[in-house]
């Protein structure tokens, strides 16, 4: 028997059904590759993060990654506002390069005087130590004052002279570390009246002089992103320490943290994040609220995380 030959009318048929699928089979192949290609997963994580889209209370904020100095973040960064608490920063750290830790100071009356009650005992005895820590946890007003007096009590003595200016070192160290919008009028940052701030500065400076304390003097403020310890002070007076921000000891990475309100400041956060592994970032709010002011800066941290993420894996 022979073999079937197929007709004219077949071949003709199967010719047009392979030439139809392969112009639709064309046709997929620009259409995903050339007109609309599908993204890929390295494509998704190059996609920069919109800083656009970033929401938060705060007038002014700034965040840099330490390591590299890159700004992530900047709204009215070189603003001068007022500063509030995080003029703390700077009363700790030029205290902590006058005063030895382990030194045993005395809490003079005159500390006492400033606004606001954190506990402190009149003549009550403290390690510089443990006065710091406790200082930054709380923002206490009596303990940045009582520091101040501390060192200049400290220069009397060494220098045998009595007209030491505790401010005026204060401002001597933030120009030295070119903090160009920054000036102190006392050591704690409360207001000085309805109208004139205790400290002024701008989102950058404070994120300046964050990299500077990370760097240079990060031993002096191990204690500042701690939520809540307990002190004994060397009069054996107990005294219970709870930190003035609710995002500290809760935000992943925190090893520094200082909060500031006035009536006029609003509220300040300035902190320093290890968002990765050997990636430290400075993350700055001013003139938020009491409020928001945590909740800017946890919104800044993911931001800026997510930002540096996408960066390394492009990278990659």
């Amino acid at each position: 028997m022979k073999p079937r030959v197929p007709t004219m009318k077949k071949v003709s048929g199967l010719i047009v059904a392979l030439l139809t699928a392969l112009v639709i089979g064309v046709g997929f192949l620009i259409h995903a590759f050339i007109i609309e290609p599908e993204p890929s997963v390295e494509a998704v994580a190059c996609v920069p993060v919109n800083s656009e889209n970033v929401s938060i209370e705060a007038s002014a904020a700034y965040v840099i990654n330490l390591k590299t100095n890159e700004v992530l973040y900047a709204r009215e960064a070189q603003a001068q506002m007022p500063l509030a608490s995080l003029t703390k920063l700077m009363t700790t750290l030029v205290a902590s390069e006058v005063l030895d830790g382990s030194e045993v100071v005395t809490i003079y009356p005159e500390a006492l005087s400033v606004e606001g009650e954190s506990g402190l005992v009149p003549n009550e005895l403290w390690r510089v130590r443990d006065l710091i820590d406790f200082t930054l946890i709380t923002s206490s007003n009596d303990g940045a004052h009582a520091l101040a007096l501390a060192v200049k009590k400290s220069d009397e003595k060494e220098r045998g002279r009595n007209n030491f200016n505790f401010v005026s070192a204060m401002n001597a160290k933030a120009e030295q570390l070119q903090l160009t919008q920054t000036y102190f009028l006392n050591d704690t940052g409360l207001d000085v009246s309805t109208q004139t701030a205790g400290a002024y500065g701008s989102a950058e400076d404070v994120a300046r002089l964050l990299s500077y304390v990370y760097s240079e003097a990060l031993n002096a403020f191990n204690a500042s992103a701690t939520s809540r310890d307990v002190f004994y002070s060397v009069s054996g007076i107990e005294h219970v320490a709870r930190h003035t921000s609710d995002i500290t000891g809760v935000l992943p990475g925190e090893v520094i943290a200082k909060t500031g309100f006035t009536d006029l400041a609003g509220g300040n956060l300035g902190v320093v994040v290890e968002v990765f592994p050997g990636t430290p970032i400075a993350i700055v709010v001013l003139n938020s609220t009491r409020e928001a002011r945590d909740s800017d800066v946890a919104t800044l941290y993911h931001f800026s995380r997510e930002a540096l993420k996408r960066a390394t894996l492009c990278a990659i």
